[in-house]
């Protein structure tokens, strides 16, 4: 995955694809279901700090590891559902 990553980064010359980096900077909020390590959020939540990041996965997040303010994470199982509205 960590790869496929830095492959999409090389091809696209950012983290993603679509046309929200206006929106990125001025603040948004961002949900990955399925974040695994948030490697991508972690990069995403630097590069953007007005924006709010929220990875939600099956596995526990290292809780050792440093990561962004604006950076939250939440495990959960999402084939039982998601833990808000």
């Amino acid at each position: 995955m960590e790869i496929q990553r830095f492959l999409h980064r090389y091809m696209w010359k950012k983290d993603f694809s679509s046309p929200i980096e206006e929106i990125l900077n001025t603040g948004a909020k961002v949900l990955d279901i399925g974040c695994g390590e948030g490697t991508w959020l972690s990069q995403m939540a630097t590069e953007f700090p007005r924006s709010n990041f929220l990875g939600l996965d099956i596995s526990a997040i290292d809780s050792t590891k440093f990561y962004p303010g604006n950076l939250s994470f939440i495990q959960n199982n999402v084939l039982d559902g998601v833990p808000f509205g």
